[in-house]
């Protein structure tokens, strides 16, 4: 299994992304970009809406990387990482970071 950490760090640049895309003056609302998909996901809270906004720039992420996010278990089951990254996207403020 991938480990969970790398979820997390993940799910962690996604959600600087978010704030970098909110400090931008002069987006376009209306126009689909990146960091407008980024902004939409943040509101969406549920990670099949998250995976609907952002799932061409995670899959670009992995692809630039030369990493692929569906596996298979040692056990033959499949599963994917980009999945589990919407969840930890979604539950980010779940935790107690204190």
């Amino acid at each position: 299994m991938f480990p969970l950490l790398c979820f997390v760090v993940i799910a962690g640049m996604l959600k600087y992304a978010v704030d970098i895309s909110m400090q931008i003056k002069h987006r376009n609302e209306e126009e689909h970009s990146v960091a407008m998909s980024l902004i939409d996901a943040n509101e969406a809270g549920y990670p099949e809406a998250i995976k609907e906004l952002i799932h061409d720039v995670v899959d670009r992420l992995f692809k630039d990387a030369g990493v692929k996010y569906q596996r298979v278990s040692k056990g033959g089951e499949h599963y994917s990482i980009a999945d589990e990254i919407y969840n930890e996207f979604s539950s980010w403020y779940d935790y107690a970071w204190d």
